[in-house]
């Protein structure tokens, strides 16, 4: 599973989300740091001490659709999941997400 985070002006809330992402081991998340002037880089770039997290720095703002597609191709997951840098997961929600998806097909 994937998920993917477009961020820009969300440093006081990315790392909870990214946090919250990471619930599970097979998890990777790709946040797409969307030319972020707040402080967002650093931030990002502290998260990838985890070895799960990819950052994707954009140079000039291009907007959360741009950065939703950079992170979708960059993706490796078998599902992508997309979720806001202001947002958080509440505890087991992949999980859930996944049985979900194995229960349709």
């Amino acid at each position: 599973m994937s998920v993917v985070i477009p961020a820009y002006g969300v440093a006081s809330t990315l790392s909870g989300a990214v946090k919250s992402a990471l619930q599970r081991s097979d998890v990777e998340v790709i946040i797409v740091n969307d030319a972020s002037i707040d402080g967002g880089a650093d931030v990002a770039n502290q998260l990838t001490l985890d070895k799960r997290v990819t950052v994707i720095h954009h140079t000039i703002n291009k907007g959360p659709a741009v950065s939703r597609n950079v992170g979708l191709a960059a993706a490796r997951g078998e599902f992508v999941l997309f979720l806001d840098g202001d947002d958080e997961l509440i505890e087991g929600a992949l999980e859930q997400l996944t049985n979900a998806i194995g229960d349709a097909s």
